[in-house]
């Protein structure tokens, strides 16, 4: 293993972030333990100054986290690559890190998602602090160790996995066999009705499922909506719009758009995506006042983005050259 700058910054930030958790854990216990709202007594005084004190770390450590987080996604898709032999992109580099590159990222995003329940609840907790959810927040808190130290482990071990010597099959192999094999998977002018449709259909059912949680407060609906715009919006992007981005067919590798080479536009499609998750995961958890005001705007803004930076290339593509990738 080499110990890369960016793997030391990685696993720095990480740390940080465990220790203000696991400095945090006493008080957190205490709230689930011992919380009293009706009470007044100096105990109690010195339990909710303490709480908003662990409030605070934790959220420290999810900044911290996600800057690994960030970094970490920078070092696979833009910096590793170069020393492993045959690699091109992040896929190379989690081939070289084995069983263990799938579930590191794995963990890193069930731990940012616990990470951002709580944020959300320490939001709620900071806009109605009457509200009787500081126990629920505590509990959220308590989740949060486990799954972080988890998180941990299978990072480093990932990390440490890393053969630098051995060469791998990156997108260098899939290119040479696209010289050698008949494209199966191409977007032409007979595929975009379809195409289009199957990606359309699930944008207007997210819509009108966004109008009728406005309207009807069934917050619920939104679930399987956006979990169906996932798996449809990802299917197009990975099988028919990602070649536009690397102008070869049939390269569908969804690493090398988070490169320098494409402008880090996977930090935006692929972000955008995992906001829009986000966002329906708060509207389930968030206060009603917040979900009449709000959704529409934090769901407009990740879904212009997703479709501009997803779908320019293949449209400039077409306008500079007249017709489709074929």
């Amino acid at each position: 293993m080499i110990w890369h700058p960016l793997i030391l910054a990685v696993l720095v930030c990480d740390a940080l972030s465990l220790l203000l958790v696991l400095s945090s854990v006493g008080v957190v216990l205490q709230v689930i333990l011992n919380w009293d709202e009706t009470s007044s007594s100096e105990g109690q005084l010195k339990l909710e100054s303490r709480f908003e004190a662990a409030l605070l770390q934790n959220m420290m450590a999810f900044a911290l986290f996600s800057a690994a987080t960030f970094l970490m996604i920078y070092s696979l898709s833009s910096v590793l690559h170069h020393a492993i032999p045959g690699a091109m992109c992040g896929t190379g580099v989690m081939e070289a890190m084995g069983s263990h590159g799938k579930r590191f990222l794995i963990t890193r995003l069930l731990t940012l998602t616990v990470f951002y329940i709580a944020f959300v609840f320490f939001q709620n907790s900071r806009s109605v602090p009457l509200g009787g959810k500081q126990v629920t927040t505590a509990k959220v808190l308590a989740l949060i160790l486990p799954v972080l130290v988890l998180s941990l482990i299978e990072s480093f071990q990932a990390y440490q996995q890393i053969d630098f010597s051995a060469p791998v099959d990156c997108c260098s192999a899939l290119l040479d066999r696209i010289n050698t094999s008949a494209s199966a998977s191409w977007i032409g002018a007979e595929q975009w009705p379809p195409a289009l449709t199957s990606w359309g259909s699930p944008c207007c059912a997210l819509a009108l499922t966004g109008i009728w949680t406005f309207f009807k407060k069934a917050r619920w609906t939104l679930i399987p909506t956006v979990a169906l715009w996932i798996l449809c919006s990802y299917a197009l992007l990975i099988h028919h719009l990602l070649p536009y981005h690397y102008g070869v067919l049939e390269h569908h590798c969804h690493w090398c758009v988070f490169d320098a080479k494409y402008h880090f536009q996977g930090y935006v499609v692929f972000g955008s995506m995992l906001y829009v998750l986000w966002v329906v995961l708060r509207v389930l958890l968030q206060e009603k006042v917040w979900c009449k005001t709000q959704p529409v705007k934090h769901l407009l803004y990740p879904l212009m983005a997703f479709y501009v930076f997803s779908s320019w290339p293949a449209l400039w593509w077409y306008l500079t050259s007249g017709t489709w990738l074929q």
